[in-house]
């Protein structure tokens, strides 16, 4: 595939111009009179590079960004957009570079673009925190989501000219959109690959800040209890979570990170998505399952580019259209045309995906009704970790925990008036068995007394009744 390089450029090709230096200190305009350093740079790279061959190390020694832009093999059917600073070093910088490439390369000039980026500047450091940051995202975001570019190139970023602070938007919209970046080390022979990264953003989480993050971009920078004070549902084992979306400026102050930035000018180029009519009918068939509501959720988050481009993904063979899906076993298939989504079928069994994605395609869609998903302000829940409903959930289980603490404590307290009561109760216990033991002993002695006493009243008895027999023989033998 072509590639398109977004390279930002620096002053390193001018090192050798007496000018630079003037202009370093005056930090002259973009059209200020470049006369002198246009000679300047002319004459230098004639010296250092007469031929402009491509590979040789004269050519690759011109600047940084020409040694990046040959190691990455440029062909005439690539582009390039060269990263601009506002004023006239960054200018007359970019310009020869520009016409470096074409001789050398064979590519058109209308192949390779100079983005200026207004009020890009050290001079005036307010327009410059105000307007020149917003400005270098806004421009890359544009290429970014221009269907032309990204679905036509192999888009790289090659970070290595330009101011220092600048470097860090560059590296993190690349991870964003999943992009690989290119850097080259001064004395390095080879190219440093910086991988796009497999990560995607908390959505909830983002929607939750965006407000203080709003209040930040219009004041450039507020105090910090003002920007915590200003999140959704914020709770305090969430500070440091939330400051990773600033960083201080003086005393108490905080204004926007690189992070921030970056996530809220994306957020902008935002677009809600669109649905076809046989999709729709499809989702209506689902309404009310748990189906449905993760097959909003699905679409909702579509519209973040952070969270599309982690999560939209190609069909294996047989069709150019794609596929969403995310935590749930719920599938979308969609299109991208100018940067919205458009929805075309609807998955909630995997058989039926398997088998019907193979036989669809944009060209089934062409005569499709497409209408907007206004879902309107409904909770669709999250598959983040660390999404809004988690953290009320996890606030009220601290609250929760709070309460059982307290409980526990009270138990406790209670448990030792039990505890002595329990052994009052002991003691008692005891005694009592003490006297049962005792009343077991008196009842056995007097039950062998009891008994001792039948056995002398049987014998008694016995001897009576031998008495009255003897009585009565003798009564009758003097009868006679």
């Amino acid at each position: 595939m072509n590639k398109y390089i977004i390279c930002t450029v620096g002053t390193s090709i001018s090192n050798d111009c007496d000018e630079q230096k003037v202009l370093f200190k005056t930090q002259a305009g973009w059209d200020a009179d470049s006369t002198l350093i246009k000679k300047q740079l002319s004459d230098s790279i004639k010296r250092r590079s007469p031929d402009l061959k491509p590979g040789s190390v004269n050519f690759r020694s011109l600047c940084a960004e020409i040694n990046i832009l040959d190691r990455l093999k440029l062909t005439s059917n690539d582009r390039i957009l060269l990263v601009v600073s506002d004023n006239l070093l960054g200018n007359v910088c970019a310009v020869e570079i520009k016409n470096i490439i074409v001789k050398a390369y064979g590519i058109s000039e209308a192949q390779v673009e100079i983005c200026r980026v207004e009020d890009l500047q050290i001079k005036d450091m307010k327009k410059l925190r105000t307007n020149g940051i917003k400005n270098l995202i806004s421009n890359v975001i544009s290429k970014l989501e221009d269907d032309s570019i990204r679905y036509g190139y192999e888009i790289i970023f090659a970070p290595v000219g330009g101011y220092k602070f600048i470097l860090p938007f560059v590296v993190i919209l690349a991870m964003l959109y999943g992009k690989r970046s290119v850097y080259l080390f001064e004395y390095s022979e080879e190219l440093l690959n910086l991988p796009a990264l497999p990560f995607s953003f908390d959505t909830s989480l983002f929607n939750r800040v965006l407000p203080a993050i709003k209040r930040i971009e219009k004041e450039v920078a507020i105090p910090e209890a003002e920007f915590l004070n200003a999140i959704i549902d914020y709770a305090p084992s969430e500070h440091d979570l939330f400051m990773s979306f600033t960083e201080p400026i003086d005393g108490n102050r905080v204004t926007l990170s690189p992070l921030a930035y970056c996530f809220m000018k994306i957020d902008e180029s935002k677009d809600i998505a669109m649905i076809g009519s046989r999709a729709k009918e499809q989702l209506a068939h689902i309404e009310g399952q748990p189906a449905a509501q993760a097959v909003k959720r699905i679409i909702k988050n579509s519209e973040a580019p952070t969270w599309r481009n982690v999560n939209i993904r190609q069909w294996k063979t047989g069709t150019d259209l794609s596929v969403l899906k995310c935590g749930s076993g719920e599938r979308v298939a969609c299109f991208m045309k100018k940067g919205i989504v458009h929805i075309v079928a609807i998955f909630s069994d995997h058989a039926d995906y398997e088998r019907t994605m193979p036989k669809i395609s944009q060209a089934s869609f062409e005569n499709e009704i497409f209408t907007q998903c206004d879902f309107g302000d409904e909770n669709f829940g999250s598959d983040d970790n660390n999404g809004a409903a988690v953290c009320e959930e996890r606030n009220a289980l601290q609250i929760k925990l709070k309460e059982i603490q307290a409980i526990n404590e009270t138990l406790q307290k209670e448990n030792k008036n039990y505890n002595v009561e329990i052994e009052l109760k002991e003691e008692y216990i005891e005694s009592k068995e003490a006297e049962i033991e005792s009343l077991k002993s008196s009842y056995d002695s007097s039950y062998n007394e009891l008994e001792a006493l039948k056995k002398e009243m049987q014998d008694l008895h016995s001897a009576q009744e031998q008495q009255k027999s003897f009585l009565y023989r003798l009564r009758h033998l003097f009868k006679y």
